[in-house]
């Protein structure tokens, strides 16, 4: 249970005890747990790059027929989506501590807030739009933060209640024919938030350093509503766990 694992925050790494939550917390509809090495039915050494990024969005949604449709909606993103979701979601934020699944060593780790609700909005709609935008996000992030191996304890975070507001995928591409844009501003040096801006303010230069003021434009009007359709009421018992 949760709480049973509260309980063991005294003497066991955060890191190690957030994987095993997220593992307990794998939904079994979904197949064998990503992170879980069958023969040893512990968590097992480096295999699948994705494998906390998958646990973390599939409990972010919750409902095991949302569950389904991000599991589904993941495989079908870019090598390059997948490679920025995956890498991204395994930073943990802490000194010398990484996934033993997803050993990633650099930092700062990225918060995306209001991510769970910006995901639970779309999910039912636009499940692998949803997932695209986080990655345009995380992705403009590092731009602002780049990684290194000396930030691998500091983290930042990016808000999403912007995004979280809006109700469907052409909400948020909308902006752009009505003459703004999205983009991730930096507020502080840990912090940033996603904006909806009028284009006529767009600066000439988009910043890539870690500075106030530094700015991340997301391409949002690439989207397309109907590339979600193949993941909506998708059945797992066709699906299987990428490598």
């Amino acid at each position: 249970s949760s709480f049973s694992i509260v309980q063991r925050l005294a003497y066991t790494p955060p890191t190690q005890l957030y994987l095993e939550f997220l593992i307990e917390w794998w939904p079994k509809h979904l197949g064998p747990c990503p992170a879980v090495c069958p023969e040893l039915a512990q968590p097992g050494p480096p295999g699948n790059p994705a494998a906390v990024a998958l646990m973390r969005l599939v409990i972010q949604v919750q409902d095991s027929n949302d569950q389904a449709s991000i599991f589904s909606a993941f495989s079908r993103l870019s090598v390059q989506e997948q490679h920025t979701l995956s890498v991204e979601m395994a930073r943990t934020g802490v000194q010398s501590e990484c996934y033993s699944c997803t050993p990633v060593a650099e930092g700062p780790a990225i918060l995306v807030y209001y991510s769970p609700a910006f995901l639970r909005n779309l999910v039912t709609s636009a499940p692998f739009n949803a997932l695209r935008i986080l990655a345009s996000i995380y992705e403009q992030s590092r731009a602002i933060w780049p990684a290194s191996t000396e930030q691998q304890g500091e983290w930042v975070t990016v808000y999403v209640d912007a995004l979280k507001e809006c109700g469907n995928v052409g909400d948020i591409c909308g902006v752009y024919k009505a003459g703004s844009y999205w983009a991730v501003v930096q507020k502080s040096l840990q912090e940033a938030a996603v904006e909806k801006n009028d284009l006529r303010d767009l600066p000439k230069t988009v910043g890539v350093e870690a500075k106030p003021g530094a700015i991340g434009v997301l391409s949002f009007w690439e989207l397309n509503e109907q590339d979600d359709q193949v993941d909506l009421g998708c059945d797992m018992s066709t699906k299987a766990i990428t490598n």
